[in-house]
């Protein structure tokens, strides 16, 4: 389970994980602290951007052991161990072996490899919250999510999560993970139905069930355009009119379109943590701005599809339980009973 904090005025916002991990709503990505995004070496100013981005209040940093690989973990070691205050949260079940070359690997041996290797440059006993990288089509999912399972009650791992998949993944990680499971972790961004959808269809649907159930939804590449992706065209007219909308309130709040669209990444939902990358310290500050404007305003028009009002699981047990008790008729007396 994962609740949301609100705190008025002291931004960023904060989501429990489990009622025992309070973490901010914007986190950071490590995919960018390496020379090419997610291989190589360090970026120079890696250490300064983690530290500087705990200074800005930002409690919740997100890397992967592919992330280099092994690079981006290290350097979170570097720049920030013993952790005070801080949830790592890092992935396992992808390899990198080239620049443009990502491979799928959810075999139980080859996830027991990666989590080793993770402790030991992250130099933790235990991961406080690990995610399944991506779904392999050649291992059986349950298969893979049973072996982070077995790591977890060995005490390597406090809770788990599951990224890049759709609601049957979801599902399976249910029966398999119980409570253990807290978080899913996509692609998602305010140019995810102007485009992106039609690779990603069911994600809206992963987002509802992390409302019912109190999960963080952690939205990766937030500040993503779906440029990238083919068969996406600038002129299409309900991506146009989300640009639009993009543009008028940058322009009216004197921040980038870059902040915008974080911004209405974090207004989409209370459970979204989003994990902007960058390597440019400048871009880091400003995104600061996004948690304060994601209150301040209305980016609905900037959705193709909009979000429905969806009561947690936990709450509508709270609300049965009260109209129970409003209910039941309360006890007489006489004088009888004095």
């Amino acid at each position: 389970m994962t609740r949301v904090t609100r705190a008025p005025g002291a931004p960023p916002e904060t989501v429990t994980l489990h009622g025992e991990l309070t973490v901010s709503r914007l986190g950071v990505g490590t995919i960018r602290l390496t020379e090419q995004r997610g291989f190589g070496q360090a970026r120079a100013n890696a250490v300064q951007l983690l530290r500087r981005a705990v200074d800005l209040g930002i409690n919740f940093i997100d890397t992967a052991d592919s992330y280099g690989p092994g690079t981006a973990e290290t350097v979170v070691r570097d720049a920030l161990y013993p952790y005070h205050g801080l949830t790592i949260a890092t992935k396992g079940g992808f390899e990198h072996p080239a620049v443009d070359e990502w491979k799928e690997n959810g075999h139980p041996a080859h996830l027991k490899a990666a989590l080793e290797g993770s402790l030991t440059r992250l130099r933790l006993e235990q991961i406080p919250l690990y995610y399944l990288h991506v779904p392999d089509p050649n291992v059986p999912y349950a298969e893979s999510l049973g072996a982070i399972k077995d790591l977890q009650a060995e005490g390597k791992i406090r809770f788990v999560g599951i990224s890049n998949v759709t609601s049957a993944h979801v599902h399976v990680a249910r029966e398999v993970l119980g409570d253990s499971l807290v978080s899913v972790q996509n692609y998602y961004n305010v140019m995810f139905h102007h485009g992106a959808s039609k690779y990603c269809e069911d994600t809206e649907n992963v987002l509802d069930e992390c409302e019912l159930r109190e999960w963080a939804f952690v939205a990766w590449e937030p500040l993503g355009t779906g440029a990238e992706l083919p068969g996406v065209d600038d002129d299409e007219t309900f991506r146009r009119r989300a640009l639009d909308v993009i543009d008028e309130v940058s322009a009216r709040h004197g921040v980038s379109p870059h902040v915008a669209r974080l911004a209405a990444v974090l207004s989409r939902s209370p459970q979204i943590i989003a994990i902007p990358g960058t390597g440019n310290l400048a871009h880091l500050e400003a995104n600061v701005a996004a948690m304060e404007l994601s209150r301040a305003e209305d980016f609905d028009g900037a959705w193709l599809i909009q979000r429905k009002v969806i009561s947690s699981l936990r709450r509508q047990r709270e609300i049965e339980d009260l109209q129970r008790r409003l209910t039941t008729a309360a006890p007489t007396y006489s004088w009888r009973d004095r």
